[in-house]
């Protein structure tokens, strides 16, 4: 994958961080709620939650279409060696090992749902990172993807991620 390829996460990054804020968006509005969206958040406007299953029903939409792009992006690496889809599963691994070390400080999507089944914070993320890390690595291997690829993909979502984050405050919210 040359350079060219790694500018493919400028874009595939904010479009996945769409889809996956989307989807928190979407399961709270159809539940009643009214929710406000950023390209990195997604929140209650006023009150709470009425129950716990809401809550979970919308802190689990987010990776659940997530981790459908990842399936979907591995089911095309595996069935038409897909280098774009290579970009497409790379951006949700570091999604959702981000969202992890975030949760260190504030527990997000997948470790609130852990905690509120009664398991320890770090077992739901850590299920969903090892998956996606397992399907990257065998996508990866299927395209004979070296070092570094994986070192310049690094480097290109992380400018994108972080373009993301710094630049949320630069954005509109919608609710």
């Amino acid at each position: 994958m040359n350079w060219k390829w790694h500018l493919l996460y400028l874009v595939v990054a904010p479009l996945s961080f769409a889809m996956h804020e989307g989807a928190h968006w979407l399961a709270g509005t159809l539940l009643g709620y009214e929710m406000e969206a950023g390209i990195n958040h997604v929140r209650l406007i006023s009150g709470e939650y009425t129950s716990v299953l809401h809550e979970n029903i919308v802190s689990g939409a987010g990776p659940a279409v997530t981790a459908a792009q990842a399936v979907i992006a591995y089911l095309f690496v595996v069935a038409r060696q897909s280098r774009l889809a290579f970009v497409f599963l790379f951006t949700a691994l570091a999604m959702r090992l981000l969202a992890f070390g975030v949760s260190f400080a504030n527990l997000n999507d997948e470790a609130r749902i852990s905690l509120s089944l009664g398991w320890p914070w770090q077992l739901l993320p850590a299920i969903v990172v090892t998956a996606l890390l397992a399907m990257t690595l065998i996508a990866s291997y299927r395209l004979r993807l070296g070092w570094r690829s994986w070192a310049a993909s690094y480097v290109a979502i992380s400018i994108a991620i972080a373009a993301i984050v710094f630049g949320e405050a630069f954005l509109p919210t919608l609710s």
